[in-house]
Parts: structure tokens; C-alpha cells; sequence
């Protein structure tokens, strides 16, 4: 059995497994896990550009968008930008802190987003909520299975790792697209981290992404790319475009140049999608802007300093700017 056919049977199962918080797991490795602080502070803006490229694609995979929908945080481009804003915090959070240390401020955000994502689920399954958006999606495409389309749980287990997979899927598959030139010591460190991460958000091991080798771990991202992403993104319904642009729309005020058409462009053509959509002039200088920065231009270690600052600066400015911002989006909502 694949792991693929196995994490099928997490579509029966809740988010969170029940393990506990406050103990560490027999296979936890702290040196590797540390060791991943490092891989994030040298290639800051690449992995955030592909945690961004993540939330973007993933709204696109069934049962994904339906607890968006549900809470409201996303009804609109000011609740989307606090939300992500709110998503990079904590990201950053755990990158930088001990998940592991219940006194640590990466501990206790991990743990509210592992209740929060409790809470949410444990509402919409006690309403039974509506998945007929998510549903119709699934049944535009002959690939997802017969199981996934009649799936009644919220944020099962299904669900917990393909958001997972949104963050740390790209970078595994497609590392030196998004410019991460790091040795396969530095990658493996990555992934431990991730597994730890998935650990402390309720994720079964069995069903945990990065619960392998860096080979085996690659080769599950990659089957999930071909057997869910891709039939996702192209049997799409109209919610998840929008809440896509929308998403783009709300951080784009606090990083120049960034476009949902050319991001589209930028990535369908490393995952083989064909592109159904026209660009201007100025879409196509943003997409040569991408392709430049990371394909060439981060090689080089001093540039990479530079953009990463200028990512921490728009980090910094979406968290103590963020009143100023959010007046903006407002502005464009009128």
C-alpha cells in the first residue's frame, strides 16, 4: 500500500490524533530540529514566497476552502489580511522558537492554532455542515477517489496533511525553482522540523508528510501533487480563484510586485498546467521578476541577504503598519 492509498483512510479520522503537547516524541532529534532555524534564516524569502504560493493552491483542494468559508476570516480583503498576517506570525514563531517548551511563545501559539483548529472542527461537524462547493469540485475530476468525495468530516486528518503539504510541498519538490540552494543534510533538518510541526498539530505519524527520508518524503509530495494539486487547480470552482486572488490582493500592499496571474504563470508552468488566462505588459514584467530573483539572482549569497531583508522589512511593516493597511484594502473594497 502507497502512502497516498494510506492517508485515504485519514479521511474518516478527526484533525487531531489526541497526542500530547507537552511531551517530546521518541524520534524527535533537537540537533536536526534546530539545525532547521538556520535553513529558515538563510532563505527567508524563498520559504516564505513558498508558504504564500501554499495557502494560495491549497484553497483550491476540496474540503480545504469549507472551514474558511465557515469561520468568516476570510470574507474580505481586511479579515484576509489579518489572517495571513496572523499565519506568518505564528509561522515565524515556531521557525525562531521551542515548540517543545511548554514556556516558550512558539509552544503556546502552536497549541492555540491546534485548538483553534479543534474548535472549528468540532462546530462544523456537530452542524454538518454544507459541502456541496467542496464536492462539486471533486467530482470534476476523475482522479480523486470515490472515498474523498463522500468524506463527512471537517479538518479530518486528509485535511491536516494536505495543509501541511501546502507548506512544506513546494519547497521539497521544487527547491532550486524558488532559489533554496541547500545541501541534502540542510533539507533533511527541514523536513524533521516539519514532522514536528505536523506532531504538534494533532497529525498522526503514519499519516505525517515527513515522516520518511528526504527521498521518500519528495516522492509522497510529488504523488500528492499529481493526484490531488494538479486535479485540483484545474477542476477549480469559482470560490477558490477568488479566495486565491483575493489572498494575493491583500498581501500584494505589503510586497511589491507580487500578482496572482503571474504567480499562476510562474508556477502552472513548473507543475505542467496549462495556462487558460491572458497577460498584460505589466504581468509579464512581474512574472520575469520572479523568474529572475529565483532562479539566478538568489545564487548569489549577498543578494539573497538583500532580499531576504526586504522580506523581513515587509514582515515587519504588515505587523506594526498593519492599521494603515487594512484602511487601504479597505479603500478598495469601496
Amino acid at each position: 500500500m502507497s502512502r497516498f492509498d494510506e492517508l485515504q483512510k485519514g479521511l474518516e479520522l478527526p484533525g487531531d490524533c489526541g497526542n500530547t503537547t507537552t511531551k517530546a516524541p521518541p524520534w524527535l532529534d533537537r540537533e536536526k530540529f534546530y539545525r532547521a532555524r538556520r535553513v529558515f534564516q538563510s532563505h527567508f524569502f524563498s520559504i516564505f514566497f513558498a508558504h504564500l504560493t501554499g495557502l494560495i493552491f491549497v484553497v483550491s483542494i476540496p474540503g480545504t476552502l469549507t472551514p474558511l468559508l465557515y469561520t468568516g476570516n476570510s470574507s474580505n480583503l481586511v479579515r484576509i489580511f489579518r489572517r495571513y498576517v496572523s499565519t506568518m506570525r505564528h509561522v515565524r514563531q515556531w521557525y525562531e522558537g521551542d515548540i517543545w517548551n511548554p514556556e516558550d511563545p512558539a509552544y503556546k501559539s502552536i497549541t492555540l492554532i491546534r485548538q483553534m483548529h479543534n474548535k472549528v472542527a468540532n462546530k462544523m461537524n456537530a452542524e454538518d455542515v454544507d459541502t456541496t462547493q467542496s464536492n462539486c469540485a471533486m467530482k470534476q475530476s476523475e482522479t480523486l477517489s470515490s472515498s474523498q468525495q463522500s468524506a463527512k468530516i471537517h479538518i479530518s486528518q486528509y485535511h491536516m496533511v494536505l495543509t501541511q503539504f501546502s507548506f512544506i510541498g513546494f519547497i521539497i519538490m521544487f527547491p532550486r525553482f524558488i532559489g533554496i540552494y541547500c545541501s541534502r543534510e540542510d533539507m533533511e533538518c527541514f523536513i524533521h522540523f516539519w514532522r514536528g510541526i505536523g506532531y504538534q498539530l494533532g497529525i498522526d505519524d503514519r499519516f505525517n508528510i515527513c515522516s520518511g527520508s528526504v527521498e521518500e518524503t519528495e516522492a509522497f509530495c510529488l504523488e500528492l501533487k499529481e493526484k490531488v494539486l494538479k486535479p485540483s487547480i484545474i477542476s477549480s470552482v469559482p470560490e477558490s480563484e477568488r479566495m486565491s486572488k483575493d489572498i494575493i490582493r491583500a498581501m500584494s500592499v505589503v510586497v511589491p510586485f507580487l500578482n496572482w496571474t503571474a504567480t499562476m504563470r510562474f508556477w502552472y508552468e513548473i507543475l505542467g498546467i496549462t495556462l487558460h488566462f491572458k497577460y498584460s505588459f505589466y504581468v509579464s514584467i512581474c512574472y520575469w521578476l520572479m523568474i529572475v530573483t529565483h532562479r539566478f539572482l538568489l545564487r548569489i549569497t549577498l543578494l539573497r541577504i538583500f532580499f531576504n531583508f526586504l522580506v523581513r522589512m515587509s514582515y515587519w511593516k504588515a505587523i506594526n503598519w498593519s492599521d494603515s493597511f487594512e484602511k487601504l484594502l479597505a479603500q478598495k473594497m469601496t
